[in-house]
C-alpha cells in the first residue's frame, strides 16, 4: 500500500516536481519569545520554496481535508512551521500539504492555507506556547479532571 501510494504520488506533477530538489525531514531549532522550539519538516523544498507536510487520509477531497485540517488544528503546524522557516533563516516560504489517499486509486492534493487560517494557527500556537511556559514555571502539567465525570453520548449514538 505504501508502495501504490508512492507511485501515487510521483504520478502527480505538481508533487512530482515540489519533490525533485529538496531534503527529507529536515529540523528547525529557533527560540519563540525565550522558549526553544523544534521542528521537523517532512520536506524543505528548494526550487519551489516551500515546505511540504505529508498527511495521508481516507478521503482527500477539499471539503474533507477541511474538516480534518479543523479537527486537528493543522493550521496550528501551518503557522507554527512557516514561522520557523523564517526564524532558522529560510525565508517566507508556502505551507504546503500533500494530501495522499489511504486507498485506492490514493487521490493526490495539494492544499495550502488561506491567510485567516495561518492567522488563526499562529494565535493557536501561540496561546500553547504560552500555556507551556506557565506549566513549566510552575511545574505543573494539568490533564484531565481527577474525579468521575459523568458521560453523554452523541445523539446519533442513542
Amino acid at each position: 500500500a505504501a508502495r501504490r501510494m508512492r507511485d501515487a504520488v510521483q504520478a502527480q506533477p505538481v508533487a512530482r516536481a515540489q519533490l525533485a530538489d529538496g531534503e527529507p525531514e529536515v529540523t528547525l531549532l529557533w527560540n519563540q519569545d525565550g522558549t526553544p522550539i523544534k521542528c521537523r519538516l517532512d520536506w524543505l523544498c528548494r526550487a519551489h520554496d516551500a515546505i511540504l507536510d505529508l498527511k495521508t487520509a481516507s478521503d482527500a477531497s477539499a471539503e474533507e481535508f477541511a474538516r480534518a485540517a479543523g479537527r486537528y488544528a493543522y493550521h496550528l503546524q501551518a503557522s507554527l512551521y512557516a514561522d520557523a522557516g523564517e526564524a532558522c533563516g529560510l525565508g517566507s516560504r508556502a505551507f504546503v500539504f500533500l494530501v495522499v489517499e489511504s486507498g485506492p486509486p490514493h487521490g493526490v492534493a495539494l492544499y495550502q492555507m488561506d491567510e485567516d487560517a495561518m492567522r488563526a494557527g499562529s494565535v493557536l500556537y501561540r496561546r500553547a506556547l504560552e500555556r507551556y511556559r506557565e506549566c513549566l514555571a510552575a511545574n505543573d502539567w494539568p490533564s484531565y479532571p481527577q474525579e468521575v465525570q459523568l458521560l453523554t453520548l452523541s445523539k446519533w449514538a442513542l
